[in-house]
């Protein structure tokens, strides 16, 4: 009985295969969520602390799981990437713990128990780990207890990063389509096709859900934990292998410095929560307490839209992607040190004009009005 496996297409067209089917399919998926969470009354209701004003489903993070892992499964051959088995069982307690955020809200640190036990399928499991610091510290390779601390903490830390900056339209899928564009370009450079093809998936995905959350007025949809909290563990994952893949004298085009260029092409989302992190725990509060200082607030108390928002954070994480590429060759503290003094800079500038203008009591007066008027 003859039967058609699509991954043994050639590479290129099982990547654009994959990459177009996933966007069709989630095109279909993502009205029919809509329709459900309305008639279930399943929203996302405005609060002082929500950046939007109507109620809004927002279980646009299920469409993307169920596509991605659908097509994933139909394109990617388990013989090439065997540990595909863990991360996806890693995922599925991603996928329950945001989805029950989603629908009931979780406690935070139920929900970071949720985390470290889909981090424990990666790193035990799957042997999906960091195991090479690639001079940081003065260290190459780290033995397997450095090795499982490390992973832990960069894995959750890269999932709440992504989960905590979903606060503007477009915000959280736009920086993740970026990294996922930039991970899957190198892996399929250098011969790693499933990856690749597992990045296609999620660019697909997230440029379709994009066009409902983004544009969409009757069918508009949020990401939700379910979808922040996933293309979070997603990434984590794409970040292990392009460091540990990079520790191969196999790679057809090696990164150097590759901690801090993999750093850069998640920067907005890890630097933004760290920020945020040290400013509650210097104020004496839990640093998953909810609040209205991330990058994303300041810009629009400037007064700039959810697009306009989007574009401003995208546009200045490529532009660290950029930089960190280009200047790859430096000192390894050097490159790090540069990176991370001109993120904090820039990204510090709209919470000081924001701090000047509150202090400007005309406009502080006609906040106060536009903020009554809403």
């Amino acid at each position: 009985m003859l039967s058609f496996q699509p991954y043994f297409l050639p590479p290129a067209l099982k990547i654009l295969l994959a990459f177009f089917l996933t966007g069709l399919l989630n095109r279909y998926v993502i009205p029919v969520i809509v329709r459900a969470a309305k008639e279930r009354n399943i929203y996302d209701m405005p609060n002082g602390r929500t950046s939007h004003s109507v109620p809004t489903p927002r279980l646009g993070g299920m469409a993307v799981y169920l596509t991605v892992v659908m097509i994933s499964l139909l394109f990617v051959d388990i013989r090439q990437f065997p540990e595909l088995q863990y991360a996806l069982a890693g995922s599925i307690i991603i996928f329950f713990i945001g989805f029950k955020d989603d629908i009931l809200s979780i406690a935070p640190m139920k929900k970071l128990g949720g985390e470290l036990l889909a981090t424990a399928y990666l790193v035990f499991f799957g042997d999906i780990r960091f195991t090479n610091l690639h001079g940081f510290f003065g260290m190459e390779a780290i033995n397997y207890w450095q090795s499982i601390i490390i992973s832990f903490v960069i894995i959750t830390g890269i999932i709440n990063a992504y989960n905590l900056i979903d606060g503007v339209d477009g915000l959280s899928g736009s920086l993740a389509t970026l990294a996922f564009l930039v991970f899957g370009g190198w892996f399929f450079l250098n011969g790693h096709i499933e990856l690749a093809v597992i990045a296609a998936t999620m660019c697909g995905s997230l440029g379709s859900f994009l066009l409902f959350n983004i544009w969409a007025k009757r069918r508009k949809i949020f990401l939700g934990d379910t979808g922040a909290l996933f293309i979070g563990y997603a990434l984590a994952i794409f970040v292990i292998y392009f460091c540990e893949m990079n520790s191969s004298s196999a790679v057809v085009m090696p990164i150097h410095n590759v901690p801090v260029v993999a750093f850069a092409i998640l920067i907005i989302p890890i630097l933004d929560t760290a920020r945020v992190f040290l400013l509650r725990a210097l104020q004496g509060r839990s640093p998953f307490s909810a609040d209205k200082n991330h990058i994303h607030h300041y810009l629009l108390n400037l007064g700039f839209t959810h697009f306009q928002v989007t574009a401003i954070l995208v546009t200045a994480n490529l532009f660290f992607i950029f930089l960190a590429y280009f200047l790859q060759n430096l000192n390894l503290y050097l490159l790090t040190g540069i990176i991370v003094l001109l993120a904090l800079g820039l990204t510090s500038v709209p919470m000081f004009i924001y701090e000047h203008r509150l202090r400007s009591t005309p406009w502080r007066i006609l906040k106060m009005k536009n903020n009554k008027a809403a």
